[in-house]
């Protein structure tokens, strides 16, 4: 559900009156109690060479490891073993039951993260490299890779989540830089949003993972001096005291990071929590309580490609989701039902015809079924077209369709055909006359089913291989809650 009318209002209003303007009543997305902040820079030029990284969950007591010079292997992994092993000190103190939830303050910082424990999540323990980061580096993808799931909360880019809660009068784009951002949300006491933001983006450093062309420039000349002082040597005491003026520089940038991120937080926190936000959380619990027991079996095995059919499953696992995320917000929110019905995809009314107790005999058919219909009257003529299926916000369950409409009063006719309830014996619940009744076309998606074929099949789009790589690939995938084949 994009809400691109509503949207498109509210940017021209937040330009017009400086500042951003609420997309959203509710925070559709769970904050944990001890959620871990994360906040780092990368050198220049090389994907996975950290200069330094600060992360905590008090804001007060930010970690800082800073590596002088990334690019050499013993430095770079006394940085990752430092990070990886606090990581895995974060994971395993969390109560039982409670996912791990990294905070980033852009999804460039998240997708750094990722590339970090993707590299060293399959490295053979030794020389170098602790257990902790093996096992800390695997826990930070799966972390990352289940935010792609819509709903989940195990790893938060806080633009993005910003974004979808105040819409401000700059680019979706320019939203992408955490500082222009927050700016606009909360300007400082006599700026407006424009103004503050543009101070920012001039005069403020980038949250991450990329700095700022001269602050880099500035840097590099810092680390230059650095290797000429050390000559080759990586014995740690001298390390440290060389590289005392690149900690120092880099200290100070991700200092003001860290203090972007947490007002950050802080601004996702004081909105008040929708009621589906910890529905969804619950589900990052049992997916991550699956993870746990599956990462610690001995013989636990991790593919490094997602084969066919754990691709099949995770795309329809996903659209599933999607569809449920979005019926909910308009469910919990009414700011987002409102960017709805101007998208054309839910309506509103009030109930002044209701046959509850309405039984017909379908065609083809000899016995009666329930089917209750409800007349809606309507403040301007439906978005929806006649024999729309809809779904009702109260309980969306119960689906129908739109069986009659008039323009003029504007009304609709509702008959409900699934949801009913009867055939279990319980008392239905249905809208009730002289009440408002919301309804949308938005697929809950309840129950997603796809018939797999069996793993020594040949798979469409994959290559031919042998029967027991075939099987040994597909086992390698951890995908938890798999659908049975033969359902």
């Amino acid at each position: 559900m994009s809400g691109a009318l509503l949207t498109a209002l509210l940017r021209v209003r937040a330009a017009q009156e400086g500042r951003a303007q609420r997309a959203a009543r509710f925070r559709h997305l769970h904050i944990a109690d001890e959620p871990l902040v994360v906040a780092a820079y990368n050198l220049a030029g090389d994907p996975a060479s950290p200069l330094g990284i600060v992360y905590g969950t008090d804001r007060e007591r930010p970690c800082f490891r800073v590596a002088p010079e990334p690019r050499n292997r013993d430095i770079r992994f006394r940085l990752l073993n430092a990070f990886f092993s606090d990581f895995v000190a974060y994971v395993d103190a969390l109560p039982e039951g409670d996912p791990p939830q990294v905070i980033a303050g852009n999804q460039a910082t998240l997708d750094y993260l990722f590339r970090i424990g993707d590299s060293v999540r399959f490295l053979p323990v030794g020389e170098g490299v602790e257990p902790e980061t093996v096992l800390g580096g695997r826990h930070l993808v799966r972390l990352v890779e289940r935010r792609q799931r819509p709903g989940a909360a195990t790893a938060v880019a806080l633009t993005r989540d910003l974004a979808a809660h105040w819409i401000t009068g700059q680019s979706a784009l320019e939203d992408a830089a955490l500082g222009p951002l927050l700016a606009w949300i909360d300007p400082p006491e006599g700026q407006t949003g424009r103004g503050a933001a543009e101070s920012a983006e001039h005069t403020g450093l980038p949250v991450g993972p990329l700095p700022k062309p001269e602050w880099d420039e500035r840097l590099a000349r810092l680390i230059t001096k650095f290797n000429e002082a050390r000559d080759g040597a990586t014995d740690p005491k001298l390390v440290s005291r060389l590289g005392t003026p690149v900690k120092r520089m880099v200290r100070d940038a991700l200092m003001e990071s860290w203090d972007d991120v947490w007002r950050g937080l802080d601004l996702l926190v004081d909105l008040p929590e929708a009621p589906h936000a910890q529905e969804r959380w619950a589900e990052d619990a049992e997916d991550w309580a699956a993870w746990r027991k599956y990462i610690h079996v001995p013989e636990a095995r991790l593919a490094r490609k997602t084969s066919a059919r754990a691709a099949v499953w995770q795309l329809g696992d996903r659209e599933q989701a999607q569809r449920r995320v979005e019926a909910q917000k308009i469910v919990d929110d009414p700011l987002k039902f409102v960017a709805a019905v101007a998208d054309g995809l839910a309506l509103s009314g009030l109930v002044v015809s209701a046959e509850p107790d309405r039984k017909i005999v379908p065609p083809g058919r000899k016995n009666k079924v329930s089917r209750p219909l409800f007349t809606l009257s309507l403040e301007r003529p439906s978005p929806l077209p006649l024999h729309t299926e809809v779904f009702w916000l109260d309980r969306l369950a119960c689906q129908g369709r739109i069986v009659e409409m008039t323009m003029s009063p504007p009304r609709v006719t509702i008959e409900i055909a699934k949801g009913t309830r009867r055939a279990q014996g319980e008392n239905p619940t249905f809208p009730r006359l002289g009440r408002e009744a919301r309804f949308t076309t938005l697929d809950p998606g309840q129950d997603w089913r796809i018939k797999l074929p069996d793993a020594d099949e040949v798979w469409t789009h994959s290559h031919m291989v042998p029967e027991t790589q075939a099987v040994a690939d597909q086992d390698s995938d951890f995908v938890p809650h798999l659908p049975d084949d033969n359902a």
